[in-house]
């Protein structure tokens, strides 16, 4: 936690138009419960966005700390900096990015299925994407029309909901455990960044905040009151389901889980050359 003797009054990034709350953007979905978990030690004013939102609001200066889609963190590298190891991975199924099919994975690329896409994360789209071409060689076909689609990627709340009625969308493939397949590596969604304005009293602070979350969760109170509050939303079929999902998660990473975010970015970086 902060150290007793720093003037608090220097946590907020002042920002014209804003009041003199430290903005904090999480995403609007269970992945980032444990981040939930612990009220932070300075003025802050918490908000849930899409993925695809949340980074833009840290670009114009509406949050001083933001979980970042990993696909974007090159773009904001100019105003924001990863802090610390923080944010959303998994090794292995994830649960909460899964693409839908009502044809078998395998027809629905090599014969140019149309999938319908998320619009909530550009990680997720270009996770699809690159696993399509390391797997089948071609890029699949994606489709604005739901009605026209005969696969569906769906992400967060989203997917835990679709997974427990999918009704119709026979075949399930969860993007992390294609990708823990294809490599042996974990996979990270997303990072908690800093605007690299802020100050170094800040950035310690804050840093403190994320460490007291994820031992939070770690421990045997943050684990059940995370699962009550997913269960209480309908995410989950039952107790184990929801205990299985949050054990899955990792919200500080590992040398594994650095390896894994790297192959992906350069791997991004090589099909966005081609």
């Amino acid at each position: 936690m902060p150290d007793a003797d720093l003037d608090l009054a220097d946590l907020a990034v002042t920002t014209a138009g804003r009041s003199n709350k430290t903005g904090i953007v999480l995403v609007n979905n269970v992945s980032v419960e444990p981040f939930r978990l612990v009220k932070p030690d300075f003025a802050a004013a918490l908000q849930s966005e899409p993925p695809s939102r949340a980074w833009t609001l840290a670009m114009r200066g509406e949050a001083d700390l933001a979980v970042i889609p990993v696909a974007k963190l090159q773009e904001v590298s100019p105003v924001l900096e990863p802090i610390g190891d923080y944010g959303v991975a998994c090794r292995g199924p994830v649960r909460s990015v899964l693409l839908f099919g009502i044809e078998p994975l395998d027809d629905l690329v090599n014969r140019g299925r149309p999938i319908h896409l998320t619009t909530q994360s550009e990680t997720s789209r270009r996770l699809l994407r690159l696993l399509c071409l390391r797997e089948f060689g071609r890029e699949p076909v994606f489709a604005a029309d739901l009605g026209a689609a005969s696969g569906r990627l769906c992400i967060g709340d989203e997917a835990l909901h679709r997974r427990q009625d999918a009704l119709g969308w026979p075949v399930i493939v969860d993007l992390s455990e294609w990708w823990h397949r294809q490599t042996g590596l974990p996979f990270v969604f997303a990072r908690w960044t800093v605007r690299r304005a802020a100050s170094a009293v800040f950035k310690r602070a804050a840093l403190d905040w994320l460490d007291a979350c994820v031992e939070a969760a770690t421990a045997s109170a943050g684990h059940q009151a995370m699962v009550r509050s997913a269960l209480a939303a309908g995410l989950f079929a039952d107790a184990t389901d929801a205990a299985g999902y949050f054990r899955g998660l990792r919200s500080r990473f590992d040398d594994q889980d650095r390896r894994g975010e790297r192959l992906f970015l350069h791997l991004l970086g090589r099909l966005h050359e081609a």
